[in-house]
């Protein structure tokens, strides 16, 4: 890193730093490198015989693509969180299954 120089770096909109994490926000000056590794991890994800590494490839691209959301699931008991997240994993299914038909 001593002998790096900005031109290696590269660049960014703007850094947010928190106590816990880093977020670098792109400036959009390498979309087409972007796109085209999300392309690569696309082919590696139909290539993965492991639903881990399925689901671990499909969170890299969401986050490549902007794509990435968390939600907090609570309730006053587990049985409920546990009901939440089942019914919030069925519509996040539901809805990629919608894109990819060219419904959403």
């Amino acid at each position: 890193l001593y002998d790096a120089s900005p031109e290696q770096l590269g660049s960014c909109e703007r850094v947010v730093i928190e106590k816990d994490k880093t977020t670098i926000i792109s400036d959009g000056s390498h979309a087409d490198a972007v796109k085209e590794r999300i392309k690569q991890l696309e082919r590696e994800v139909e290539e993965s015989d492991s639903s881990y590494d399925q689901d671990k490839l499909q969170e890299r691209i969401a986050s490549l693509g902007g794509g990435i959301a968390k939600i907090k699931v609570g309730g006053p008991t587990e049985t409920e969180v546990n009901d939440k997240k089942l019914r919030y994993a069925d519509a996040m299914s539901a809805v990629k299954s919608a894109k990819e038909m060219g419904i959403v």
